[in-house]
């Protein structure tokens, strides 16, 4: 997992991004677990980066705001959004997550779950809108 500094403007064109509205803390947390989790499944190591925001004056290090994947090959993408929804049903157990995903052409879509069925849930709705950018995506690698 790499850290990149960037304004707080969105993810750059071309990428797949999940970004995790709400109290900096909160996003920072979850942001960082998604990375770490993404990095510890084999054949997506490394493709995980951190979007922070510039530290306040006062602090050290920036708070995350989303992990980006810059790699949009189908393969990929799948792997992304398995590895993705293993870690929410995790997640989803104690709290209620609320995620941003943007797709590389720039499409976003904002969803939420408070259960592992409501989750579950989400996939497909989630690898329909993945699979509607999958042209543009692999279009401009």
């Amino acid at each position: 997992m790499t850290e990149e500094t960037m304004p707080a403007a969105g993810p750059a064109p071309g990428k797949l991004a999940f970004a995790f509205p709400g109290p900096p803390a909160e996003a920072d947390a979850l942001s960082r677990g998604l990375a770490h989790w993404i990095d510890e499944t084999g054949e997506l190591r490394g493709l995980a980066r951190l979007r922070l925001v510039a530290a306040r004056t006062g602090e050290q290090g920036g708070a995350a705001e989303a992990v980006e994947i810059a790699t949009v090959a189908a393969p990929v993408v799948s792997a992304v959004t398995t590895a993705f929804f293993v870690w929410l049903g995790q997640r989803v157990k104690n709290q209620r997550v609320t995620f941003d995903l943007q797709r590389p052409d720039g499409a976003r879509v904002k969803l939420s779950a408070a259960s592992a069925a409501e989750a579950a849930a989400l996939e497909p709705v989630v690898r329909s809108f993945l699979d509607g950018g999958a042209q543009q995506g692999s279009a401009n690698p």
